[in-house]
This record gives C-alpha cells, sequence and structure tokens, in this order.
C-alpha cells in the first residue's frame, strides 16, 4: 500500500481517494454480499461514510465507496474518496478509518442489511426502467453472453442474504491496511 500527497496549490476543496485491490470476479459467490456491504458502507445517501462523515462530522461535501468488479477474471478494487476543505484532511482520513474498523469490529446489524436489501433493490428496479440504461445494460450483457436472468439472480441473491453472510465477506475482503490513498489539496492549507 502507498500514500502519495500531491499539492495542489489555490485549490479550495481537496480529493482524498484510497483504493483496495480485490480478487474477485462478479460471478464469484461473494459478489453479492460484497456489493450489498459496498453499498451500506458507502454507495448511498444512507450509508455508514455519508451518514458519519458528512452529516454527523460536516468533513466532506462528498464522500463514497465504490465497488468495481470484473465480469472476466478475478479482478477488482474497492474505492473510498471524499471531497472536502483542505484543512479538514486529517480529521477526515481518521474517521473513515474509524467507520472502516467499526465495520470490522461490529459488523452490519441485521436492520440494516434488511433495509439496504429493499432499497438496493428498489435502485436496481429503477435503473432497469431507465431506457438509456436498459440499453447499455443489454450491451454489456450481449457482450458477456449474459441475459437479464442473471440480473435476476442477484436480486435473488440479495433477497436471501444475511446480516452474517455480509460479515463474514466484508472481514475477508476488507484489509483497511491495503489501502493506497492519495490526497490532492493545497498542502499550505493542511
Amino acid at each position: 500500500a502507498e500514500r502519495l500527497a500531491l499539492n495542489t496549490p489555490d485549490k479550495a476543496n481537496a480529493f482524498y481517494i484510497a483504493t483496495l485491490p480485490v480478487k474477485l470476479q462478479d460471478t464469484d459467490a461473494d459478489f453479492v454480499p460484497l456489493y450489498l456491504a459496498n453499498y451500506m458502507l458507502g454507495q448511498s445517501e444512507t450509508s455508514r461514510l455519508w451518514n458519519r462523515v458528512r452529516v454527523t462530522e460536516g468533513l466532506s461535501y462528498d464522500v463514497r465507496s465504490r465497488l468495481n468488479v470484473s465480469s472476466y477474471e478475478p479482478s477488482g478494487s474497492w474505492t473510498i474518496y471524499a471531497i472536502h476543505a483542505p484543512e479538514n484532511s486529517d480529521k477526515l482520513k481518521a474517521v473513515i478509518h474509524e467507520e472502516l474498523s467499526k465495520v470490522l469490529e461490529e459488523g452490519f446489524s441485521p436492520e440494516e442489511v434488511k433495509e439496504s436489501i429493499h432499497a438496493l433493490l428498489r435502485y436496481r428496479q429503477l435503473a432497469r426502467s431507465n431506457d438509456s440504461v436498459l440499453a447499455s445494460t443489454w450491451h454489456n450483457y450481449l457482450d458477456l453472453d449474459r441475459t437479464f436472468a442473471w440480473s435476476e439472480q442477484v436480486d435473488q441473491a440479495l433477497k436471501s442474504m444475511t446480516a452474517d453472510q455480509v460479515n463474514q465477506i466484508v472481514r475477508k475482503y476488507l484489509v483497511i491496511d491495503g489501502f493506497s490513498s492519495a490526497l490532492g489539496a493545497d498542502q499550505s492549507k493542511q
């Protein structure tokens, strides 16, 4: 893991990004639980990172996590990023670390998992009702030799997911010290 600091003189905002390599393919059994964990960690505006970093602490303008997993081979990444005022950089990194540690120590609650499954299924259904998303997904599925039956399998796997399953997979893949990070900020404001 690497730690990079990039000086961006006279820029009002700072940008923090951290990426963890993940050896996973979207056809692996671990994909759906990790996909759900990412949603709860930082993909939505009800996520752990959003609520703690943006709402509670007021440290960022935007904070998210993104899971990017290949359909072709076991290769992917788990990324966390935040746009913030440069004077908040140290506190922001500390709070993100605390939230990741909390996920590893305490896990996601059964209620949190249940609510997130419901929200994620609605999100997926809404996305499939958008013509441009539908066409793009269909085009991608043709390349992968898939049909929307694959999407239905993901939905069914989500519906049957338990907090124990999600937490087990999170503990398998979330290695806090494995993230490489970069901070772009005006160093005079750090």
